[in-house]
C-alpha cells in the first residue's frame, strides 16, 4: 500500500510541475505531510506562494490505475494553480 501511495505522490508532484509550467509558473518546493486520518497534505510553493491540498490515501493508491482519478486530480491541481496565479 505505501508503495502505491508514493507512486501517487510522485505522479501528483510531476503533474503540478507540468501544469504550472504550461501556465508559465514555477514550482520551487513540494513537501508531503500526514494530515487527518487517511489523508496526506501536499504543500507546495508556486511563484513564491504557498499552496496546500489534501488527498485521500485511496486517491493516491488509485492514481496509477484509474483514469477518472487522474482526471479529477488534474482538475484540482489546475484550480489550485489558477487561484494562486490570480491572488
Amino acid at each position: 500500500m505505501r508503495k502505491q501511495q508514493q507512486i501517487g505522490e510522485h505522479w501528483i508532484v510531476d503533474q503540478l510541475h507540468t501544469l504550472a509550467g504550461e501556465k508559465g509558473a514555477r514550482v520551487s518546493a513540494t513537501e508531503w505531510s500526514d494530515a487527518r486520518d487517511l489523508t496526506r497534505l501536499l504543500i507546495a510553493r508556486l511563484n513564491g506562494k504557498q499552496l496546500m491540498e489534501t488527498f485521500t490515501l485511496g486517491e493516491l493508491e488509485d492514481l496509477a490505475a484509474h483514469d477518472e482519478t487522474q482526471a479529477d486530480v488534474r482538475r484540482r491541481l489546475q484550480t489550485l494553480i489558477a487561484r494562486a496565479l490570480t491572488s
